[in-house]
């Protein structure tokens, strides 16, 4: 296919080093959805893992509308590692089918085979007017694990080589930014970056508040005012969080006892470690003592009353507690 629309491939030297495992790499490739097809506005793949055990690199192009329907699906080429691709202007390819609904996306995969998994090397998508859309929706999308309380996250980032080849990638536009589980401040931390990280974005919420990403090794949801957007983002799906709503929590605001009853004047527990979060289990019925699970200061872990001045309740998520 691609020697038949005249692609050029230019190879190079190749010295005997051991292979890298990803898959081709995109330089400038930009490629144009519409309804009938889709063209090429120049740039190459460079072929860099042997996914064929012969020194070569095979991929396939493939292009699918909203429903799921095959509009093309080119021959499995493959070319020399080490060569590279070029997709010159005005290179197109015309759909075998027509298709029925929105969006059309169109994706270059590095095929599995040599014990590699095939892996997505460039996506793209496009709509044609008049045809319906199918609103694509990723379900239960998990995170990285919540991070207990009072727990300072280690600042996460994307290395250059991870963003190089990315569409699109939000920016970091505030001096920390946490990340969640879920699509609101009521779901629990999982991490935080600093300003003017670059983050990849895998996914977004129904309005666009809020993007799912990753950066470095943790993946979670951040605030989309707080980030700037900068790229292509049609290939960034709508997904449902599947996140853990923070439980209540009150802030010590000292030092000082954990008591064994919603009285000022009861025998104390143990004593609190002050400017520390603590789990809050119930109330008393006037809301001026918490019961909260408590670590003491000599490490052992107990549960008492505290009372509601001594410190600030944090309940993000609405939640009701109980009286006890």
């Amino acid at each position: 296919m691609l020697g038949r629309v005249r692609l050029v491939i230019c190879t190079i030297l190749l010295v005997l080093f051991v292979l890298p495992a990803q898959a081709a790499q995109r330089d400038g490739l930009s490629l144009r959805v519409d309804c009938g097809g889709f063209s090429a506005f120049g740039g190459t793949l460079t072929l860099d893992r042997d996914n064929t055990g012969s020194g070569r690199e095979a991929f396939q192009i493939s292009a699918v509308d909203g429903d799921g329907n095959v509009l093309y699906a080119g021959p499995i080429e493959s070319f020399l590692v080490g060569g590279a691709v070029d997709f010159p202007l005005g290179y197109r390819i015309t759909y075998t089918t027509a298709a029925v609904s929105n969006p059309i996306t169109v994706s270059i995969i590095s095929v599995e085979g040599n014990g590699l998994r095939a892996q997505t090397v460039y996506t793209t998508k496009g709509r044609c007017a008049g045809l319906p859309t199918v609103e694509e929706v990723i379900p239960l999308v998990t995170t990285s694990p919540s991070l207990p309380l009072n727990t300072v996250p280690s600042l996460s980032n994307n290395a250059p080589t991870m963003v190089a080849g990315e569409p699109g990638v939000l920016i970091v536009n505030t001096a920390f930014l946490n990340l969640r589980s879920g699509d609101g401040p009521e779901y629990t931390l999982v991490g935080r970056v600093a300003g003017g990280a670059r983050l990849i974005p895998l996914g977004r919420n129904a309005d666009f508040t809020w993007w799912y990403v990753q950066a470095g090794d943790v993946v979670g949801w951040v605030l989309g005012e707080l980030v700037i957007a900068r790229g292509n983002f049609l290939g960034v799906p709508l997904v449902e969080p599947a996140g853990v709503i923070g439980l209540p929590r009150f802030l010590v605001y000292s030092t000082t006892n954990l008591l064994t009853l919603p009285d000022a004047n009861s025998a104390p527990v143990c004593e609190l470690a002050g400017n520390l979060e603590y789990e809050a289990t119930a109330q008393n019925a006037g809301a001026s003592f918490f019961f909260i699970n408590g670590v003491c200061t000599d490490g052992t872990t107990a549960e008492g009353w505290i009372p509601a001045e001594l410190g600030a309740l944090r309940n993000p998520g609405s939640l009701v507690l109980p009286l006890k």
